[in-house]
């Protein structure tokens, strides 16, 4: 019965992340008055990233921002994939509101 149930939970995960809504992103300068939905903000005054932003994908349409700089906690990386997709490090975790726990790989939310 264990292993029947771990391999359901197995497949759900799986099915979770390849049918999420996939994230695409845009580099700006600053943040537009309408934050669009299903897309990362990269945001750099200058050369350097600084911030990522982004509307909380369980729907709450909560404003995440992730601070990119790592002389300041906490941080997140971000990397493009070959593939052109965004993959953010490590997981965000909502400690208000939604509480949302989720990683974004390859575009798409894999929830915790």
């Amino acid at each position: 019965m264990k292993i029947i149930y771990k391999l359901e939970n197995w497949i759900l995960k799986q099915y979770k992340f390849y049918f999420s809504w996939k994230f695409k992103y845009e580099l700006v300068k600053d943040l537009p008055d309408d934050m669009p939905e299903k897309m990362i903000l990269i945001i750099a005054e200058g050369y350097q990233p600084d911030s990522l932003a982004f509307k909380c994908p369980c729907g709450c349409n909560a404003l995440i921002y992730l601070n990119l700089l790592t002389d300041a906690k906490p941080c997140w990386k971000y990397r493009i994939t070959p593939k052109g997709m965004i993959s953010v490090s490590p997981s965000i975790k909502r400690k208000t509101g939604c509480k949302s726990h989720f990683f974004i790989r390859e575009g798409r939310t894999d929830w915790v």
